[in-house]
């Protein structure tokens, strides 16, 4: 028989394999149910059928196990038992040894959903941050199928929008929206909105809107795009804005506002300094370069646009490269560098073709076709055009991202030569779709062909040509703008108003002449000395005021990184990096900040010419550039405290001739003034390192409450005293135990006071009077709108903490549901606030103090075993008061003196018979106890003598709780105070006060603190 086959010991040995159904090594088990080595080793072989080797010293049960025998285990397994492993699991500290998918099963299995929810979620993560997405986005779809299924427990909706969140962003990374995310986006929201939690449900709909437009729902997309926009910015916090940055700026680029895109992507937070490193769409380049160039900024394009190119080709990403390149040669046509952007997109051409990459093939080829145009090759480029327009058509493709611009140019081009249209291309169709889309920059690009192509109608030109310029203003677009300026310059002298004519026309020329595209018709409206005007001397100008304003900024890395984007913009380069050198000779120069550089670049051979450059600059304190055909770079060395400390470092790959405008004076001009910079920079920076932060109103009272001295003259205490002295010169956490007045909190501020964080903040969490509820949200801090509760933003203690200490009273009143989340803050040392997303660096040290048995309470299982281990790295133990002898009347007459002082009046000093009263009482209540006990002797003191009055059934002697008639304050004062004291100072939990009291855990702390006894 069944039962015959094994002992009750063996079968529940071998339930434990079935319980976790993946790889568990034998010790573990045996910790669960521990076997002789016999059994043991006969249950292994008897057992062959049931569980097979899975590694050394490792089993799992066995595919082919018997149904009655897996029957068996199932029917030991039982929800209750599998409860009670998970709560072994957990006391003895196992979750670490326990393959992860393992202890994911026996939790879900166990009914512990959100559990196993949050421990799949940290393997989905581990598993990305590993280089293996697709599995993490298929882990995280099953989490969340899981928690679907429980949406009503409020923890298992937050944790399924955090999921779905991971999901959406893992989906948009790798191109992967199928309609299920759509779905479970739209499930999600749903959560959000009951939840009150309005920062998720921007970020949901703000995803939502990127698939809608993914499967042509433009509309839609807008829509709710728009509505997620409008609440990112009513929460307006830098979280919330780097978190959407990225959507908000393609919801930006839909509507053709590239100003826009640029500045939403350039203020997140995190993201300015290398944002090619930072996306989450592969896309974002494309459509963040596009904006750069359209706003004018050319050579920050070309930049994005080829570190982009060359991350993606390290990648072997072959498709996405040839798409930046495509990108990349329109930028370099825009800007006028038709030899440069031929080179670029005859390549990209070629490579898109042999990548299957049409899209890029279609963006290279309509430039190219654009590039002819512009030389006046009319006919070539409509060849071309409708070359590139037949391919497509046999492969079956419509072009669907383009350069849109362009391509109505030429329509109008090929229109105006009488031409027939090419396929899928009609030069009316396209101006009317455009003019009645949502895209400002499109629809004032169309407006203006339209009024072109209409000129007789001079009324109607006119008005189409006011609202392109409307359009293309809100777009940021200053060449098309000058465009339009100059077809309204044509209109206007048309009509014989030639003053208005020659304003508009100053307007074109601020647009046009640096790129060689100011029409020559209109050459006879400009004055010469316009003509011979050259702007690099207003440039320069404004490169020194952005400095002056940029030097009212308060980080010294900060300021250097956008000193260096100054210069960027200035010289136009779309690579730089900012070297800086250390007082020891023989050291490499440090990458500071760099804008298309990275410290692993720098590495590669192909950069060594480069740093000899950057060398040289820095030993002949002397601007150098080279020039060849392949790049052009510039290096400026900088002074700070009479030697060389940093090289600034430009360079363009594309574009030889670069630098070819600077001569020596400009360029030492430049040197000088970058140095005086540096000089003023370092010293402000030490100005602000001694700078206090800022704390708030309800942190107070915490501090100020243990700002007391110690006292003593007991020889344990003095031990104890030069231990924390010893203890404080390190950053290692403390735990400090004791009864409940003992002084906790002073020895916590002790060690605060003679450690090396001293002059950082001292910030307290005594969690014996914070709600439950509002625990997380106190240490971590919230987001505006992360929860109904959740208004204003809210800065956490561990937050305040940065370069100083946090003090945590009580921390076994820490929820289990937060505890893994404080553990891995003070591991990494980082804090996300509730709601965000953006980790917050938080260098504190850890002090906690409790008078509890936490090791008690990591064998309840209300307390994890790794984090007891992370507080408990030192113990330090504050004796109580009784057990110092004659301190007690050495602090009660310092508390004597405190009381006069503080109640201006005279007060007499103990008595002999008060010393003695004193030295005989137990002191339950410990310090805090002698104090409350002597300020009210101080108040109702007479002339010669005090009345102390203490707690009766605590003393040598003891009598009636009701000698000397006492109030009904002071009875149940002396009750609780006997209470306390047979529980050890517990409150709450298991025979704690609260308990033996009938109290709530809140309403027992709010009475102690109303007699006095806290």
């Amino acid at each position: 028989m069944l039962n015959d086959h094994f002992s009750d010991e063996q079968w529940a040995f071998l339930a434990v394999f079935e319980a976790f159904g993946g790889p568990l090594p034998v010790e573990i088990a045996g910790m669960f149910v521990p076997l002789s080595d016999g059994q043991l080793l006969d249950v292994i072989e008897r057992g062959a059928d049931l569980i097979v080797p899975a590694g050394e010293d490792t089993f799992t049960i066995s595919s082919g196990a018997p149904r009655d025998a897996l029957q068996k285990l199932s029917e030991i397994n039982t929800t209750e038992h599998l409860q009670q492993m998970i709560l072994q699991v957990e006391k003895l500290g196992l979750g670490e040894k326990i393959d992860k998918t393992a202890l994911i099963h026996v939790l879900k299995r166990a009914g512990r959903v959100t559990d196993a929810a949050r421990l799949a979620l940290e393997v989905a993560r581990t598993m990305e941050s590993g280089g293996d997405p697709d599995t993490a986005r298929e882990r995280l779809i099953h989490i969340q199928a899981d928690l679907a299924e429980a949406l009503e427990n409020p923890e298992n909706a937050k944790l399924f929008i955090e999921v779905v969140l991971d999901i959406s962003r893992l989906s948009i990374r790798l191109e992967k929206f199928d309609p299920d995310v759509s779905k479970i986006l739209r499930q999600a929201r749903f959560c959000a909105e009951q939840n009150g939690d309005r920062r998720s449900w921007a970020v949901i709909n703000l995803y939502l809107g990127r698939y809608y437009m993914l499967h042509d729902r433009l509309e839609d997309a807008l829509s709710i795009m728009q509505a997620a926009n409008q609440e990112v910015e009513n929460l307006g916090d830098d979280d919330i804005l780097t978190r959407t940055a990225e959507s908000r700026a393609f919801f930006y680029y839909l509507q053709g506002l590239h100003r826009d895109v640029a500045n939403t992507l350039e203020n997140a937070v995190g993201v300015s300094d290398s944002l090619d490193k930072c996306f989450l769409d592969s896309l974002t380049p494309i459509f963040y370069g596009t904006s750069l160039a359209f706003t004018g900024r050319y050579h920050q394009a070309i930049g994005m646009l080829n570190a982009a190119r060359r991350s993606a080709e390290q990648s072997g990403k072959t498709s996405l490269a040839v798409h930046y390149r495509s990108v990349l040669g329109v930028v370099l046509l825009m800007m006028g560098r038709n030899r440069e952007a031929e080179g670029q997109l005859k390549e990209a051409s070629s490579d898109a073709l042999n990548a299957k990459n049409l899209i890029a093939y279609s963006i290279a080829e309509i430039a190219l076709a654009y590039a002819e145009l512009r030389n006046s090759l009319v006919c070539e480029s409509y060849s071309h055009m409708s070359g590139c327009m037949r391919r497509l058509v046999i492969a079956g493709v419509m072009p669907r991202h383009y350069p849109a611009n362009f391509l109505l140019e030429m329509l109008l081009a090929f229109h105006q030569q009488g031409f027939n249209p090419l396929p899928f291309f009609d030069l009316s169709g396209e101006i009317s779709r455009l003019s009645a889309g949502p895209n400002v920059h499109l629809k004032g690009v169309a407006l203006r062909l339209s009024a072109v192509q209409g000129r007789k109608d001079v009324v109607r030109c006119m008005r189409d040509l006011i609202e392109s310029e409307n359009c293309l203003k809100r777009s940021g677009d200053r060449v098309e703008l000058a465009k339009t300026h100059a077809e309204m310059a044509r209109l206007t002298l048309q009509a014989g108003d030639q003053a208005k004519a020659r304003e508009l026309a100053l307007a074109a020329w601020d647009g046009l002449a640096g790129l060689n595209l100011f029409p020559d018709d209109l050459t006879c409206l400009l004055e010469a000395t316009v003509l011979e005007n050259d702007s690099f001397t207003d440039r320069a100008g404004q490169l020194f005021e952005m400095i002056e304003q940029i030097l009212t900024n308060r980080k010294v890395f900060d300021i250097l990184d956008l000193i260096l984007d100054a210069t960027s913009r200035f010289f136009r380069s779309e690579r730089a990096g900012l070297f800086w050198f250390t007082d020891k000779p023989d050291k490499s120069p440090i990458l500071r900040c760099g804008k298309n550089l990275t410290g692993k670049d720098i590495l590669e051979n192909g950069f060594r010419n480069q740093l000899t450059l950057i060398y040289k600059s820095m030993h002949e304190n002397r601007a150098q550039r080279i020039r060849s055909t392949s790049m052009a770079a510039l290096c400026i060395p900088v002074e700070a405290g009479g030697s060389v400390r940093i090289v600034f470092y430009h360079a363009n790959a594309c574009l030889d001739d670069s630098f070819d405008f600077l001569d020596d004076r400009l360029l030492l001009r430049l040197q000088r003034t970058l140095s005086n910079c540096m000089e003023r920079i370092i010293a402000a920076d030490q100005r602000y390192e001694k700078r206090q932060r800022d704390i708030p109103d309800r942190i107070h009272a915490d501090i100020e409450s243990i700002q007391d001295e110690i006292l003593t003259r007991n020889e344990r205490m003095l031990r104890e005293l030069a231990r924390l002295d010893q203890i404080a010169g390190s950053d290692t956490t403390v735990l400090i135990t004791g009864e409940t007045g003992a002084g906790k909190g002073l020895f916590a501020h002790h060690i605060h006071r003679h450690s090396p964080r001293a002059g950082g903040p001292f910030i307290v969490a005594d969690l014996a009077v914070i709600p439950e509820n509002l625990i997380e949200s106190e240490l971590f801090g919230h987001e505006k709108g992360a929860s109904a509760d959740a208004g204003e933003q809210c800065i956490g203690r561990i937050e305040l903490a940065d370069k100083g200490t946090l003090f945590i009273n009580e921390p076994e009143k820490i929820p289990k549901s937060i505890q893994e989340n404080l553990l891995r803050t003070l591991q990494e040392k980082k804090v996300v606030r509730l709601g965000g997303s953006h980790p917050i660096e938080a260098d504190f040290r850890l002090l906690a103090a409790t008078s509890r048995n936490l090791a008690g309470e990591v064998e309840a299982g209300r307390f994890r075993q790794d984090l007891y281990h992370r507080i408990n790295v030192v113990h330090v133990e504050v004796p109580p008061l009784r057990e110092r002898g004659n301190d007690v009347v050495l602090i009660a007459q310092h508390f004597l003196d405190a009381a006069a002082r503080q109640f201006n009046r005279l007060v007499p000093g103990l008595s002999a018979e008060d010393e003695r009263v004193l030295l005989s009482y137990h002191w339950p209540g410990n310090v805090r106890e002698l104090k409350n006990v002597i300020e009210r002797a101080a108040l109702l003191s007479t002339d010669d003598r005090i009345e102390l009055m203490l707690s009766a059934g605590t003393s040598a002697s003891t009598g009636s709780p009701f000698d000397g008639a006492p109030s009904l304050d002071e009875i149940q004062r002396r009750y609780i105070l006997h209470v306390l004291h047979t529980t050890g100072g517990r409150i709450s939990g298991p025979r704690g006060a609260a308990e033996i009291l009938g109290l709530p855990r809140t309403t027992l702390n709010a009475r102690l603190k109303k007699l006095g006894l806290r």
